[in-house]
């Protein structure tokens, strides 16, 4: 906190009323003491009264300047101390604004740090391919999402269908894995969703720069399946699927099934726009 007063207070309005309240009453009292008369004969001013007065009725004249005077610069002073404590609650709220940031900082890295420990927790074994383990295991789970869904479709499955299906067992088969990932995203999703709309959008931008294609795709496909509303609340606050790879959707058309809002500025391409020489957007 300051303890004197900043360099512009000088130039404040307080000390501006101040400047011109002392010379209209400094004014005032020096032409109190101008006589005007008829003729040059006459006194030429009540001063020549005034310095030939007794000393108590000078000091009371000039009391009577002073104490205008002082009754101004006291209300000026009253007006610069409140101008000086408004300034400081300001900045003792700014203060206080980056220390909740920075204690929210501090949550926010640790939680983000959950999501890779859960990654890292991630292993599968086969015995054709061996051990997979963390991020790589995304690619071993679409695939084989992927696979079963196309199996469905061949059988005769409507689409909507062979998709329910095919993610039901996905799920049953790999819950154990996935469930601390996906309740984790969750959490630190709705930690961001709770601060101040003009810090969200920074945060959410560093969850989604973190994370695979393969992990876009599978929370896409976790969130249409039903296995999470809140969860799909959030992606679409978080405009989570900007960077969705909508070409490599198991059919282009599920992309209807998320508000259009969580995509942000996706350009929503399908196989076809990568065999157009235009390459157009869709709208």
């Amino acid at each position: 906190m300051r303890n004197t007063p900043p360099k512009h207070v000088w130039k404040s309005g307080p000390m501006v009323l101040g400047y011109v309240l002392t010379i209209l009453i400094g004014l005032f009292w020096a032409f109190s003491f101008v006589h005007i008369g008829s003729s040059d004969s006459e006194c030429a001013s009540n001063f020549c009264v005034l310095w030939n007065s007794a000393p108590n009725e000078i000091g009371d004249s000039f009391a009577g300047l002073f104490g205008s005077l002082a009754f101004v610069w006291i209300v000026v002073t009253v007006l610069i101390q409140s101008l000086e404590l408004r300034e400081q609650r300001l900045e003792f709220s700014n203060m206080t604004s980056q220390m909740e940031l920075q204690r929210f900082d501090n949550t926010f890295f640790a939680a983000l740090d959950g999501i890779e420990t859960a990654i890292r927790d991630i292993d599968l074994n086969s015995a054709k391919h061996g051990q997979t383990v963390g991020r790589d295991c995304f690619r071993v789970f679409y695939t084989r999402f992927k696979k079963d869904f196309r199996e469905r479709q061949s059988k005769g499955h409507k689409p909507d269908l062979a998709l329910e299906l095919a993610y039901r067992s996905f799920w049953n088969s790999h819950q154990l894995e996935l469930s601390q990932y996906f309740r984790v995203l969750e959490s630190v999703l709705k930690l961001v969703a709770e601060q101040r709309s003009e810090h969200r959008k920074i945060y959410f931008d560093i969850i989604r720069f973190r994370l695979s294609d393969q992990e876009l795709l599978l929370t896409f496909y976790h969130v249409i399946s039903g296995q999470s509303a809140d969860l799909k609340v959030l992606c679409e606050q978080a405009v989570f699927f900007e960077h969705l790879p909508t070409v490599r959707l198991l059919e282009y058309d599920h992309y209807k099934k998320v508000d259009s809002k969580a995509f942000g500025n996706n350009p929503l391409k399908d196989a076809s726009d990568f065999k157009n020489p235009a390459n157009k957007v869709k709208t």
